[in-house]
């Protein structure tokens, strides 16, 4: 343990303690000013990081769609789908002699890094038909497919990389957009086709009370986790359901009617993990807490880490001036690095629960800088020397709070063992007599 003492004069002391938490009561107004000592002691505390299954997240309305599947040798198998609504903004200019030629989906990637993991080889889809109108709820991380499917495939097959199609010469930002393009059921776009009237030219119902959405999966092993756009630029031709047609006089005139999805949509990913084969398969067994060299956190609803302090059982009747916690990040990770990571606590149903710092404002967490998170959680450590969260029934966690949306990923080295470079929380408190 590293200690530093700083002796200062006595008026500062006064100054520093009226700052204080006000549920500390010192008795200031019966010591005499001699006692007036400002001592202030600089700790580093050995932390300890155990990995545990993230609780399910709300992913209605994510900032990204997320698909595919990926297998990497430290976090097991991870498996991204979601579900789409869709709807309708225009009409389409057919009459009796239009004649159908194909249908597909135009999903919309997200800017560079759009892939993570897996092969150059293309990602093949499958696409089923929802079976009930999607309502604008909250959905989960974990929810079942089967609710909400009666298991009615509109379409399968390989993607293929396309940009956008852009109807307006000045909207140049959508030009170079790039998307995954895979071929639906040609009886959907003939269904369309044959009655439209009834899907696009009724004023009293909405397309997506008719045709109430998609579910969209992978459906080949370990060729990568895509991020997807939420909604599209209706200026944007390629990126939703795109029906594809002609006319008899002018055969050689490709057209096309896009259905896309908008941000007003209801949306929300799904994600699966198997941590059989990763390096913690202990995960799956909650009443087994191994305490090991390296913590992992994963996004996408995977991964969390819990962090115990032991040794702050030893300190009372202190006031904490600084408590700056440090995860070192196992160096040559080949992972893309959680861009923001929080400080949060679980409660005993796992609900989460915010933390507010001493201006009570919420804690805004970390971002990733050479090669480590800093945190400065001063109040959160003063409430858990305090028992505050012992008495509530909270545990301290660290996760990416755009774990609905994020592919990210990290290991943390632990405070413990033979590691070179641990996590250290390091803090300077005052003490009180």
């Amino acid at each position: 343990m590293i200690r530093k003492i700083t002796i200062l004069a006595g008026f500062i002391i006064a100054i520093g303690l009226s700052a204080c938490d006000k549920n500390f009561e010192l008795g200031g107004n019966i010591l005499p000013s001699d006692d007036f000592l400002d001592i202030q002691i600089t700790d580093t505390v050995a932390v300890k990081l155990y990995t545990e299954n993230s609780p399910h997240l709300i992913t209605s309305s994510p900032q990204y769609l997320l698909i595919g599947n990926y297998e990497d040798p430290d976090f097991g198998t991870t498996s991204a789908s979601f579900f789409l609504q869709l709807s309708q903004y225009s009409y389409p200019d057919w009459g009796d002699s239009v004649i159908f030629d194909s249908i597909c989906l135009g999903l919309p990637l997200a800017e560079d890094p759009y892939k993570y993991g897996g092969t150059n080889q293309p990602l093949e889809l499958q696409v089923l038909e929802v079976s009930d109108t999607l309502k604008q709820i909250y959905y989960y991380s974990d929810e079942n497919p089967n609710d909400y499917t009666d298991g009615n495939v509109i379409g399968q097959g390989l993607t293929s990389y396309f940009t956008a199609y852009d109807t307006d010469t000045s909207a140049t930002e959508n030009k170079d957009t790039l998307g995954l393009l895979v071929r639906l059921s040609d009886s959907l776009g003939q269904e369309f086709i044959d009655n439209a009237d009834a899907y696009f030219f009724n004023y009293s119902e909405r397309f997506y009370n008719i045709f109430f959405g998609i579910y969209v999966k992978a459906t080949n092993d370990n060729f990568g986790i895509y991020k997807i756009r939420n909604s599209v630029n209706t200026k944007t031709k390629n990126f939703g359901l795109i029906i594809f047609y002609h006319f008899p006089n002018s055969p050689s005139e490709s057209r096309r009617f896009v259905i896309p999805f908008v941000s007003s949509n209801v949306k929300f990913n799904i994600f699966s993990h198997d941590y059989s084969n990763s390096d913690f398969p202990e995960i799956e067994d909650t009443t087994t807490q191994l305490l090991r060299d390296k913590a992992y956190l994963q996004a996408m609803s995977g991964t969390v880490i819990r962090l115990e302090a032991p040794g702050l059982a030893n300190l009372d009747s202190i006031i904490i001036n600084k408590a700056e916690l440090i995860l070192k990040v196992e160096e040559n990770s080949q992972y893309p690095e959680n861009d923001q990571l929080w400080f949060v606590g679980y409660d005993t149903t796992k609900s989460l629960v915010y933390f507010d710092d001493f201006n009570y404002n919420t804690y805004q967490g970390a971002t990733l800088y050479s090669n480590e998170y800093h945190f400065i959680i001063t109040r959160i450590i003063q409430e858990e020397i305090n028992n505050f969260y012992k008495k509530n029934g909270i545990k301290l966690y660290i996760t990416d709070l755009n774990s609905n949306f994020n592919f990210q990923r990290c290991i943390i080295n632990n405070g413990v063992g033979l590691n070179s470079s641990p996590t250290k929380l390091i803090i300077t408190y005052t003490k009180v007599h």
